[in-house]
């Protein structure tokens, strides 16, 4: 049997830890042990691209994926080392 793990945008993480409210939104059904740990943690910092051009190819250089058939798109995450 295995649990499922419900994934949650990070603008609603970071509206319950800016208010402090674990209820607002129920709708969503959040759990409250799980809004109380963003509360706990706080507001986390989100980086984005403000434009982004997908026509573009991207490879790293010397990678071997120039070769594909297929543009691969790379997502790139900046953690909090905090």
């Amino acid at each position: 049997m295995s649990s499922r793990y419900r994934r949650y945008d990070h603008r609603i993480k970071n509206m319950i830890a800016e208010t402090g409210d674990p209820n607002l939104f129920p709708d969503l059904a959040i759990p409250l042990s799980t809004a109380r740990e963003w509360i706990k943690k706080g507001p986390q910092k989100v980086v984005s691209i403000s434009s982004f051009d997908s026509s573009k190819e991207f490879y790293p250089p010397g990678s071997h994926l120039r070769k594909r058939k297929y543009p691969v798109l790379y997502i790139i995450t900046f953690a909090d080392p905090a």
